[in-house]
């Protein structure tokens, strides 16, 4: 009975050396991940990555709208800032008439 507890030992230890001779397997471990699972990072990491672009891209857009718009209104009211000096300035000098008519 021993020799027969002795050779199966002796069979598992052969079996291990066996498997532990391939390239990049080590003694006695398991596989984590398969390099499909890391594929499968990689792809999810590259979508994440893209719509993080584009959602920088819409987010640049949308910030270059909103500073044209502001432009456009600062714009604006300077112009309607000198179209109200221009109508004092013509208001006074109406005045200024009818008083030297009178």
């Amino acid at each position: 009975m021993k020799s027969d507890c002795s050779g199966k030992e002796q069979s598992r230890e052969k079996k291990d050396k066996d498997t532990s001779s391939y390239p990049g397997s080590f003694h006695n471990t398991e596989v984590v991940q398969s390099p499909l699972h890391f594929q499968g990072d990689f792809t999810i990491i590259t979508k994440i990555t893209t719509a993080q672009y584009f959602l920088s891209m819409r987010l640049h857009k949308n910030a270059q709208a909103h500073t044209q718009e502001s432009s456009n209104a600062q714009a604006l009211s300077k112009r309607l800032l000198m179209l109200k000096h221009a109508g004092e300035r013509l208001l006074i000098k109406q005045k200024y008439r009818e008083l030297s008519l009178n």
